[in-house]
């Protein structure tokens, strides 16, 4: 479990970061920042006071869309063996152990791993 979240810590920052730093080199330029910067702000309050209000709603909306992606890629290495080991539950695992039952016509097998995700 731990490689995995290691795995997709370090490969799925940079989508967030790219977008987030445009964010800011866009602000940096604002006028508002300007007249901080005419007036003698030092950086970290430019930064954390002016610059970073305006930019959190780009960082909080990627963080929610990368979270479904980690999700995503957790449930399918687990399908496919790579994932979680055998005795951890997790959507993936849940999918590859009903596989057999779907073939035996038991298609309602299926249906817990969607549900579970509605209810919490």
């Amino acid at each position: 479990m731990a490689s995995i979240v290691l795995i997709l810590g370090l490969t799925g920052w940079t989508g967030p970061y790219r977008l987030i730093r445009a964010e800011y080199i866009k602000h940096k330029a604002r006028e508002y920042v300007m007249a901080a910067d005419a007036i003698g702000a030092s950086d970290w309050r430019k930064m954390f006071s002016h610059i970073l209000p305006n930019v959190s709603h780009v960082a909080l909306v990627q963080m929610s869309i990368l979270v479904v992606g980690f999700i995503k890629a957790e449930v399918i290495l687990s399908f496919l063996g790579f994932g979680v080991p055998v005795g951890t539950v997790s959507w993936g695992s849940m999918l590859n152990e009903a596989q057999n039952e779907l073939i035996l016509g038991k298609w309602w097998q299926l249906t817990p791993p969607p549900l579970r995700w509605r209810c919490w």
